[in-house]
């Protein structure tokens, strides 16, 4: 979220090239990418096979609730009845549906 407010304000400063926007949109899924290659990494490496499951489930819960709001959304803009809205969101929309999902499971036990 910093990455991106500090990209929008340089944004908004205006008289950007095409190449320097490039390099901002980019510059600022850096951190996603981190965040992705950083659960990779405790996937593979996570030696307790409880607490691997308990992560691979919960980003499924994750990327699950992702795909259906997403699709749900398309859904009901193409058809006018919502308003569009940024790609980006489904990021946060993923780490809370990830949370939700781990705490479930830890109150399942």
């Amino acid at each position: 979220i910093a990455t991106f407010s500090i990209g929008a304000s340089i944004y908004r400063t205006g008289s950007l090239s095409t190449t320097a926007l490039w390099a901002l949109g980019l510059g600022t899924a850096v951190p996603l990418l981190v965040m992705v290659g950083v659960m990779v990494r405790y996937f593979t490496e996570e030696t307790d096979e409880y607490l691997r499951h308990l992560a691979t489930t919960s980003a499924l819960i994750g990327v699950a609730a992702v795909l259906v709001l997403a699709t749900v959304w398309g859904f009901l803009e193409s058809l006018g009845l919502v308003a569009h809205a940024p790609s980006w969101y489904l990021v946060p929309l993923f780490a809370v549906a990830q949370g939700i999902g781990r705490a479930w499971l830890k109150a399942r036990q």
